[in-house]
């Protein structure tokens, strides 16, 4: 229950990484809290990790990945993924062993065990309890996820390290994303146009606007932490920045929502306006329409909440409605087919959260 997000800039010069601050603690206290606390590690000066889901298990699996890693004799973004992976892969064998083998088999097979047994011989003379603790063993997901993203000699990597122990890359794409609000987020980017060749500047935008729209999902907190990667080292982007794009995003988004007149000028009656713009008499025809033809019901809930109610009863007195054309059973061929001599187009205000339209007279 969180937002992570990576992309890659400036041709794989550079990269943008941000999270949130909510932190999940899994059973038995299963709680979310938004502290203080950064959830971007530094794995190395140009290579960082975030994770999703039980923030104990991703503390841990980081953790001793280290360990790992730091034995290398040459440390490289794939193989801190790497790295990563396995040490998630160990940790959750642990916990199968701790939450489904161990409760089922009892003492015994610990002693069993601690003489050198295996769990598939001391279950040798029952096979269906290793047959359901195999399957349940398979089954079990720790619920996390964790994003590797860093820069070395080769250029700038992502990857995903996820249940049972698989690893992602997300170079091509040059953006990885994990947690609730991943699709909000991915969706985001995609829209703008992101890319591994976009600049520093533009990815910072984008990254933070994605976090912005990941934040509707459940559990995504609202603080924001933004990084920048480079080829030397690691460095936070400062609140004030944040704060100043967060600023231009929300009057973008004011400008956006505010209503655009209608260039549509309409010569014929026999052009019938959009679908989500009916005419007051293509609305009040419809009714009778699905009056007398019943398999047209579901017309009758689609022009009520597409015009104004006042507007129809007021015209309701003013012009009878026209029968249906002989031979048309479908509404919008019998308005094309009724000519009107002198339509006129005026324009009525939106009420109750209706739409703006144009309608005829």
């Amino acid at each position: 229950m969180t937002i992570c997000i990576s992309a890659t800039c400036d041709d794989g010069k550079g990269m943008v990484v941000a999270a949130d601050r909510m932190f999940t603690i899994g059973s038995p206290l299963n709680v979310e809290f938004e502290p203080p606390i950064s959830k971007i590690e530094a794995m190395s000066p140009t290579c960082i990790a975030m994770g999703s889901g039980n923030s104990l298990a991703v503390a841990e699996v980081l953790k001793r990945a280290r360990v790992r890693y730091n034995s290398s004799p040459k440390m490289s973004i794939d193989i801190i993924g790497k790295a990563v992976m396995d040490e998630y892969e160990i940790l959750r064998n642990e916990m199968v062993d701790q939450q489904i083998v161990a409760p089922a088999l009892g003492p015994d097979y610990a002693a069993f065990r601690a003489r050198g047994g295996t769990l598939p011989q001391y279950l040798q003379p029952q096979p269906q309890m290793y047959g359901q603790l195999f399957m349940q063993s398979g089954q079990f997901n720790m619920n996390v996820e964790i994003i590797v993203a860093g820069i070395d000699d080769t250029g700038s990597h992502t990857y995903l390290i996820s249940h049972p122990g698989q690893i992602v890359p997300f170079d091509k794409i040059g953006y990885g994303f994990t947690g609730s609000g991943a699709t909000h987020a991915s969706i985001k980017l995609a829209l703008e146009l992101q890319h591994p060749k976009s600049s520093l500047a533009d990815t910072i935008f984008s990254v933070y606007a994605a976090k912005l729209a990941a934040e509707v999902a459940p559990g995504v907190g609202k603080e924001t932490e933004l990084h920048v990667i480079s080829s030397t080292d690691t460095w936070r982007v400062p609140d004030e920045l944040i704060a100043a794009i967060k600023t231009a995003l929300e009057n973008e988004k004011k400008l956006s929502q505010r209503p655009k007149k209608s260039e549509n000028c309409m010569g014929d009656y026999g052009k019938v306006l959009d679908f989500h713009l009916l005419n007051q008499q293509a609305a009040r025809l419809a009714f009778e329409t699905a009056k007398h033809y019943p398999f047209l019901f579901l017309l009758a809930p689609i022009c009520r909440s597409l015009t104004c109610k006042s507007e129809v009863s007021s015209c309701m007195g003013q012009k009878p409605l026209r029968p249906m054309v002989p031979g048309y059973t479908n509404w919008q061929s019998a308005i094309i087919a009724q000519p009107d001599p002198s339509p006129t187009l005026r324009r009525f205000p939106a009420q109750d959260g209706l739409s703006r339209g144009l309608h005829f007279v």
